[in-house]
């Protein structure tokens, strides 16, 4: 029937207004399909010839009539078809292959999926029947790439029904009735779209295949009703008395696994054992895909095992799990017999501990939608879409994109370079020139080459805007934990020992690529740092190349070559355009390259959106001669780019563009607030289809920094509360991460894990922070989500710190607010917060009035026992603890353990942590014994609660130990310093700052038995392992120093130990500042040493230099304060200056009564001090009596075996004979040298003092007079 003229000028405008205004389709779901069934692969042509159409027009069946035959027919005819569809039509056929083998696949849900599969082989029939005519339509391709989203949204869905996980998601989750009838709408939406276009052909031909398509055309159109897979499943559940009473009966799990409909693919078993998995709290649960997560729960317990255990396990023991057939499990065993296969799958999982496999590196590595058995085979570099794997070395490279080219010869020259001279190198250039991707391919060819068997690290500063961000990645490559205190050190140490693995075949030890230096350059302490870690790898680190990717220039003088990245060549470019784009011609391919400045970045993205008709050819070619640089060129083709997408998926681009690093398909799903099946996996997809997103290793996926710019201002432009919306939830969605890792970081079985978890989203929790007080809407809720388990855990992370200025803008925003209960909690979180960081910070009176209002807000809103308020006692007591105020602090410590046990239960953390802070103060207080009892209290609860290995656990054995020690029981103390070394040794590793720690406290054990050349042996072996392993700057280190003085000084070595001491005092004066207490403890330590070396006048002066920056510093009434008082005192007296040391005694004992109590041990060391003084001056009868008052009260508070007891037994004995009275000294010398000889044994020098004591007054050839008693911060022996 002809077609009036005036009509069909109305419908030719009507086809080209509707192909230009197709709507976005609406995107679900996953991307590499994992069935065993064979997928066959269409050929693509450029365009469909009129042999193929012929061909076609003359196929017996539609698709669509082969279907209701079976689906290998329909796979049959679209082998042969593909290669007569217009362009990108083959790539469409071969989609829809794989959707066919997915809706195989499923276990569940047929009836929905059958339905769009078929309503998707109807779209492909229209298509085909006019393939000609549609061929010779300029906006085909367009309609074309919309029917392509759609079957990256079918095969989504339907794959994510073939995870036995979708049982789960059946039973415990709502139906997914709104996308299956989108996808049936988008489905329709593209069938109209191909109709439209062909309105105004009337030819014989088409009229005579309308017949072939009315069928097609008739289902797309009906109303697709959804079934629920789960209804009556759920509803059954609910019947029967809920899923436990499922689970406990097997004739009730039956009958939930018929009414699920999945036939005899999944067993009640499997049901069952999935079920069970789900519900039971253990570390599998964060194991995506099923089949690991059912294995890994049946053999192992804990949260990471030793690699030698999972491979004993896997795949061997796969059939115990009911989830596993044999074939599968065959297959398996075969992929990883060999060694070489082991470790490819090794290097392809592992992310942080080499010798262990935990459950968080099989949740990134491992999808949740997918069989195991392909995607082992991706991991061995065997599989459909796999990964090459680097071989060889550790690596962290991440994946170049698909169709990287024209950087050959440029990176086989920079592997040379640095393989051939051991240098490090500059790669600059603009954003989208393929820096980081020349970078990856270098460190690939250095791995393949054996250069660098120290492997590839990858340090990326996305966002590293701060110091703390700077050094914080660097530690995340290296796999060190972030220290408050500052890491360059660490860092440098551990670069040296990647350089050290070079060998006597290669210069190089390792790489270590620093990716996209120009965030951190931005902010001049960030660049600071950045220069500074650089510097000092580049003088420290030999071994170590460096290679590093910038938009602008370092600075500072760094000796580093400078490498100018530019454009590929014309030739390689055109290659690139026509390796995706295929139907382009070489001319036209040319000329995209020309427009585009032959920019990678650039070339991919448009090459893309030519394919599937966002762009037309005119559409890129103006921009030739606007934008005449590579810069402009490559900007003004992403904007491009971005514009040409659908709606939906500017909006998805423009809120990803919030994630400052890498991130995975969960973290995406709850930005996007996505749940139904496969949505965020088909949308991401389809974005990496696009090359708007590219690949950064496992299952994580990375925006550039040029598309992620461009993003978000399109965003903006798109909808104006857009980014403010995102923001709003990436913060929230990340505060609730961190509060989920802070629980089960005190678990004993996943704290490891949690750490893991945090380490890994650092990026995103600085930028969290960051974001925290600017968000618009809701920050009072997202500032009380930062709890104070959310601050403890950072601290653990060493980012506690950079929520100084965060909580003061927050706290100035909340001041403005309504006053409500909420805005009153998240006062008191915040306040809570700041004042934690005070306390880290050392801002002791800040930190105290912080938290005082905290805990008086809480008080007011929560009540008194609220774990809330509790806690804010405990941090307040912490605050006041650490302004010497022991005796208010008990107070508050003993009140919240007290609300801890009523409120919480006995074994909570928070009350194991309260009984650690009470012990903590008591000790303070001189009152060993009882502390005693708290520390093994609390370590007792720990093993039970958290476990024997956990950090906390360990930490009270040394705390225990300490303890021990300050009683005098060394034998015993020793036997905990072992037994806390050996712990750490196998759980955190022989060179971890804590077990390093370990080997200080078994030293100080030992050098108080008297055993200092033992002693001394540690000590050099702790100070060597912190000086490689943190650096010789680090303050770790600077203790280490402190303490190997001191046991010298016990040796009598003065000249070395002094120079130590000052060693110390030098690096504490520039490390740590001239004012900080630690620095004031080396002055006193460097007199100390001076002074026992006889230079008594020459040390007098840093007495009083030390005595002044306490006063200031800490206060007049401070106990180390005190202690300089003493100190100096004792120098005075020991220059023979009695009566103006006397004063300076008693001022010191006064302090030390009022301050730290009468009982408390440095008191009755200023007891003792004041009685040697008075004795000094030969005021014998007057130092007698308080020389037994010490005796007394040192019997009563240390003990009779104390070694402070001992002396004092001695001193008295002193004064005795002092006076004359030889008969009564000599019982008490005896007793002194019995005690000692018991104590310390016969060796210890005040063994052999004792020995020369008693053979003096038995002899009574002359009188012995007893000296001053130091304290014990006279020379302060660190932990």
């Amino acid at each position: 029937m002809s077609v009036p003229k005036e009509h069909a000028v109305r419908l030719l405008a009507y086809r080209d207004k509707a192909a230009r205004a197709s709507p976005a389709v609406g995107v679900p779901a996953s991307s590499v399909t994992a069935t065993a069934t064979t997928t066959l692969t269409v050929t693509a042509t450029t365009t469909a010839t009129s042999q193929g159409s012929e061909a076609v027009s003359g196929r017996k069946e539609a698709l669509l009539s082969l279907a209701k035959k079976g689906m290998r027919a329909v796979r049959s005819a679209l082998a042969t078809l593909g290669p007569s569809l217009p362009f990108p039509g083959a790539e469409a056929a071969n989609l829809l292959l794989e959707v066919l083998n997915a809706v195989d696949g499923a276990v569940t849900n047929a009836a929905n999926l059958v339905t769009l599969r078929d309503r998707a082989v109807s779209v492909l029939d229209i298509l085909a029947a006019y393939a000609a005519e549609l061929g010779q339509l300029q906006q085909c391709k367009r309609v074309i790439g919309d029917y392509i989203k759609c079957l990256y949204a079918v095969r989504a869905y339907a794959e994510a029904y073939a995870s036995r996980n979708c049982l789960l998601r059946l039973l415990t989750a709502g139906n997914d009735a709104v996308q299956y009838e989108e996808l049936c709408s988008d489905l329709l939406a593209v069938g109209q779209q191909f109709m439209t276009l062909l309105a105004m052909d009337n030819n014989a031909r088409l009229q005579s295949v309308q017949s072939d398509v009315a069928e097609a055309m008739e289902l797309l159109k009906t109303v697709a009703a959804y079934q629920d897979p789960a209804a009556a499943a759920r509803a059954l559940v609910e019947d029967l008395g809920g899923i436990d009473a499922v689970l406990g009966d097997p004739v009730k799990l039956d009958s939930v696994k018929q009414a699920l409909d999945v036939g005899a693919r999944v067993t009640a078993e499997v049901v069952s054992s999935l079920i069970k998995a789900h519900l039971e709290r253990g570390p599998h649960r964060h194991i995506r895909q099923p089949e690991l997560r059912l294995f890994w729960q049946h053999h192992f317990g804990e949260g990471e095992v030793p690699w030698f255990a999972f491979w004993n396990a896997f795949p061997a023991t796969l059939l115990d799990i009911p989830a596993f057939d044999r074939v599968a499990v065959d297959k398996l065993g075969k992929l990883l017999a060999t060694e070489e296969a082991q470790q490819t799958f090794f290097r392809a999982v592992e992310k942080t501990n080499k010798e262990t496999l935990s459950v968080w590196e099989l949740q990134v590595s491992f999808s949740g939608d997918k069989a195991l058995l392909p995607q082992v085979e991706q991991l061995l570099g065997l599989g459909e879409g796999a990964e090459a794997q680097a071989p060889g070395a550790y690596t962290q490279l991440p994946p170049l994109p698909s169709h990287y080219m024209g950087r050959g010869d440029e990176a086989a020259d920079l592997a040379n370079q640095l393989a051939s001279v051991a240098g490090s190198m500059v790669l600059l250039a603009s954003g989208g020139m393929g820096k980081s991707c020349l970078a990856a391919d270098v460190g690939m060819r250095l791995l393949a080459s054996g250069a660098i068997p120290g492997g590839a690290l990858w340090v990326d500063l996305r966002e590293a805007g701060h110091a703390a961000d700077v050094e914080g990645r660097f530690c995340t490559a290296l796999g060190l934990k972030p220290d408050p205190a500052g890491n360059a050190s660490q860092i440098m140490a551990a670069m040296r020992q990647l350089g050290a693995k070079a060998t006597a075949g290669s210069r190089l030890g390792a790489l270590v690529v620093v990716d996209n230096a120009e965030d951190a350059l931005l902010a001049a302490e960030a660049a600071d740092t950045l220069r500074d870690l650089l510097s000092q790898a580049l003088a420290k680190a030999p071994g170590v190349s460096l290679l590093v990717t910038t938009r602008t220039t370092l600075g500072g003088g760094l000796a580093m070559v400078e490498r100018r990245v530019g454009s590929i060549s014309r030739d390689a470019a055109s290659r690139l355009v026509q390796a995706v784009a295929t139907d382009l011609t070489d001319a036209q391919a040319a000329e995209m390259a020309d427009a585009c400045c032959c920019v990678p970045l650039a070339l991919r993205l448009v090459a893309e959106a030519l394919t599937v008709g966002r762009l037309a050819l005119q559409d890129v070619t103006k921009l030739r001669q606007s934008d005449a640089n590579s810069a402009s060129a490559a900007a003004a083709v992403v904007r491009i780019v971005l514009a040409s997408l659908g709606r939906q998926h500017q909006r998805v681009a423009a809120q990803l563009a919030v994630f400052p690093s890498a991130f995975d398909e969960e973290a995406a799903a709850a930005l996007l607030d996505l749940s139904g099946p496969g949505q965020a996996h088909a949308l991401l997809a389809l974005l990496l289809r696009y090359s708007v997103l590219q690949r950064a290793g496992g299952q994580h996926y990375i925006m550039h920094m040029l598309v992620r710019q461009q993003a978000e201002e399109l965003g903006a432009q798109l909808d104006g509360e857009l980014r403010a919306a995102t923001e709003q939830r990436f913060v929230t969605q990340l505060l609730g991460r961190l509060t989920e890792w802070a629980a089960m970081y005190m678990t004993a079985k996943e704290w490891r894990l949690a750490l893991t978890c945090c380490r890994e989203r650092l990026p995103d929790i600085g930028h969290a922070m960051t974001l925290l007080p600017t968000l618009e809407s809701e920050f009072v809720t997202a500032s009380n989500m930062l709890s104070d388990y959310v601050i403890g855990i950072l601290d653990d992370l060493g980012e506690a710190q950079r929520l100084d200025a965060p909580c003061q803008q927050l706290l100035q925003r909340l001041s403005t607010c309504a006053i409500t209960q909420e805005q009153q909690l998240a006062t008191a979180t915040v306040k809570y917060a700041q004042g934690y960081v005070q306390c880290i910070l050392g801002r002791y009176e800040e930190a105290e009035l912080l938290c005082r209002q905290a805990l008086e807000l809480r008080q007011r809103v929560l009540g008194p026992e609220h774990p809330d308020t509790i806690r804010a006692i405990g941090i307040s007591a912490g605050c006041i603890s650490s302004r010497g105020r022991y005796e208010e602090a008990e107070l508050l410590c003993r009140q919240a353990l007290e609300l801890y046990q009523r409120v919480l239960g006995p074994e909570h953390p928070d009350t194991i942590r309260s009984i650690v802070m009470s012990a903590n103060c008591i000790s303070s207080r001189g009152r060993y014994e009882e502390a005693e009892l708290l520390y093994s209290q609390a370590l007792e609860l720990q093993q039970r609660v958290l476990g024997p290995e956990h950090p906390n656990t360990i930490t009270s054995i040394n705390n225990l130990a300490n303890c021990i020690i300050s009683r005098g029981q060394y034998e015993e103390a020793e036997l905990l310093c072992r037994q806390a070394l050996e712990l750490r040794q196998r759980v955190l590793g022989p060179e971890h700052p804590d077990t390093i720690s370990s080997i200080n406290s078994l030293a100080n054990c030992i050098s108080s038995r008297g055993r200092y050349e033992d002693a001394e042996l540690l000590y050099s072996q702790a100070l060597e392992l912190q000086q490689r392993v943190l650096g010789p700057e680090h303050p770790n280190t600077i203790t280490s120093i402190n303490n190997l003085a001191n046991c010298i000084i016990s040796r009598g070595q003065y000249e070395e130990a002094e120079l130590l001491c000052r060693q110390a005092l030098e690096l504490r004066q520039r490390v740590l500042g001239p004012d900080h207490p630690n620095t004031i403890t080396s002055i006193n330590n460097l007199a100390s040493c001076i002074s026992d070396s006889g230079l008594v006048e020459e040390a007098e002066p840093l007495f009083r230099q030390a005595l002044e920056l306490d006063q200031r510093v800490l206060g007049p009434d401070h106990p180390n304060t005190i202690t300089s008082i003493n100190n100096l005192a004792s120098c005075i007296s020991n220059c023979g200056r009695y009566e103006e040391a006397e004063p300076l005694f008693r001022q010191a004992l006064e302090l030390d009564q009022r301050v730290l109590g009468p009982d408390h041990p440095n008191t009755i060391t200023s007891i003792n001090n004041l009685a040697s003084c008075i004795s000094n001056c030969g005021r014998y009868e007057e130092a007698e009596p308080l020389f037994r008052q010490a005796l007394e009260l040192c019997q009563r508070v240390l003990g009779p075996e104390h070694p402070d007891t001992i002396s004092s037994i001695n001193n008295l004995a002193s004064c005795i004979s002092n006076c004359g009275r030889y008969e009564e000294a000599e019982p008490l010398f005896r007793q002194a040298l019995e005690l000692y000889q018991r104590v310390l044994g016969p060796e210890h020098p005040d063994t052999i003092s004792s020995i020369n004591n008693l053979a003096i007054c038995i002899s009574s050839c002359t009188l012995v007079r007893g000296g001053a008693v130091k304290t014990p911060f006279e020379r302060n022996t660190q932990m």
